[in-house]
C-alpha cells in the first residue's frame, strides 16, 4: 500500500507537471484566443473575442 502511494506521488509531483507545461500553449489571434492543453489527449479551446471600435460604442450611447 505504501509502495503504491510512493509511486503515485513520484509521478504526480515529479513526472507529470513538466509534461503538462510542455504541452500547454496559447495563441492570440485577431478574432479569438486559441488554448491547447493535455498530456495524453490534447484538448483545444477557442474563445471568441468581440472587438468594437470606439465610434460604434459612442454612437450607441447617444
Amino acid at each position: 500500500m505504501i509502495g503504491t502511494w510512493v509511486i503515485y506521488s513520484f509521478f504526480s509531483i515529479i513526472i507529470i507537471p513538466p509534461i503538462k507545461w510542455k504541452r500547454w500553449s496559447y495563441e492570440v489571434l485577431e478574432e479569438e484566443i486559441d488554448l491547447q492543453y493535455g498530456v495524453i489527449i490534447l484538448k483545444r479551446t477557442l474563445i471568441p473575442m468581440l472587438v468594437y471600435s470606439m465610434s460604434i460604442l459612442f454612437k450607441a450611447r447617444y
